[in-house]
């Protein structure tokens, strides 16, 4: 059974586009386990000790001082007097707490230890010498906001002061699943995850710090900060260079280099290399694999496994260098979404079957 896909191609023309001119900035491979047999071409290595220096700046952010804000809950206690305690008293959008004897208080932007002062001095003025508590009990200033495939997203309070990315995603209760074919799949498409925050976009590395543990990605989560987690069951594999009809299609568990190229209806074998490329990793740590097309077409060489967004590139010669690659593959980027126009996308098909 065949289904037809649509994709709105020129953002995804632009998002690749992007992937390929920002290529060479990094040399981290990706999570995922490669045969010996495929070689690995590194790409120029120019900005790697940037991101490490950056990423090193952001594990020692620290949040700003806790200033109360409207919504946020707090316990009273008067020591020596429970007449005057108070549970769960709220500050009000305006920034007032109320509480008995002493009526309505201006809390809102100050510290806790200031508005602790405050109502000790409120209080002494009918009780000499009085020992005051404000015990907060839900804070509301300090909030995180994570959306995607995870499986609770929303916004979230920062508990406390070494809250990490890590403790985001499980504050998020983890990333979400999908089922597939009757299995349970990850849905996150964690190469393309990111972290904004102050409108920038920081050099967080998801699928490094949840696939290896590399904890140099696992940064302290400020508030205001947004956490977007991807969906890859939306994903798609490209499929470029002297193929009959480059073009892209839907990602599907399993998908290999031979499926996605029978898309493109098939290699031109008297013009194409013996070697194709695929580019893997999306915006945050891109690989470029060298793959030897004639072993896999004779069987001497195990079908290469694609993952979502994988590029593949065909070349008609091989490539001497990254940037040369990067050359070839963008005019080809181009022309496609000169083709897609502003109706979309030309056509991709899959079949259910493989």
């Amino acid at each position: 059974m065949m289904k037809r896909i649509c994709w709105k191609w020129p953002r995804l023309a632009a998002a690749l586009g992007l992937m390929l001119f920002t290529a060479g900035c990094y040399d981290v491979p990706g999570p995922y386990s490669v045969p010996n047999i495929y070689s690995v071409v590194p790409p120029v290595d120019e900005r790697r000790a940037d991101v490490t220096d950056r990423l090193q700046e952001l594990q020692k952010a620290a949040p700003r001082e806790y200033r109360i804000s409207a919504g946020d809950t707090f316990s009273i206690v008067v020591y020596e007097h429970p007449e005057l305690e108070l549970k769960n008293v709220m500050v009000t959008p305006d920034g007032y707490l109320s509480a008995p004897l002493i009526g309505a208080l201006q809390v809102g932007g100050l510290t806790l230890p200031e508005a602790h002062e405050l109502l000790r001095s409120k209080y002494n003025v009918y009780i000499k010498d009085t020992l005051v508590s404000l015990v907060p009990l839900s804070v509301t200033g300090h909030m995180f906001s994570i959306s995607g495939r995870v499986n609770i997203p929303g916004n979230y309070p920062i508990p406390r002061r070494d809250f990490r990315i890590l403790d985001a995603l499980a504050a998020a209760r983890g990333l979400a699943t999908a089922v597939f074919h009757g299995d349970e799949v990850d849905a996150a498409d964690l190469d393309n995850a990111y972290m904004i925050r102050n409108g920038k976009k920081l050099p967080v590395n998801f699928a490094l710090l949840v696939h290896d543990g590399n904890m140099l990605h696992n940064i302290p989560v400020l508030d205001g900060d947004y956490i977007y987690i991807p969906s890859q069951m939306s994903t798609a594999v490209y499929v470029l260079g002297e193929v009959g009809a480059p073009t892209y299609v839907g990602y599907r568990d399993g998908m290999t280099l031979l499926t996605a190229v029978s898309f493109a209806r098939g290699f031109n074998d008297e013009t194409r290399s013996r070697y194709c490329h695929v580019i893997r990793g999306g915006l945050q740590s891109p690989q470029m694999y060298k793959i030897d097309i004639d072993k896999i077409v004779n069987g001497e060489a195990v079908d290469f496994q694609l993952r979502p967004s994988d590029v593949i590139w065909v070349p008609k010669s091989d490539l001497a260098a990254w940037n040369r690659w990067v050359r070839q593959v963008v005019p080809t980027l181009q022309s496609l979404n000169m083709m897609a126009g502003p109706f979309g996308s030309p056509a991709a098909f899959y079949n259910d079957s493989y």
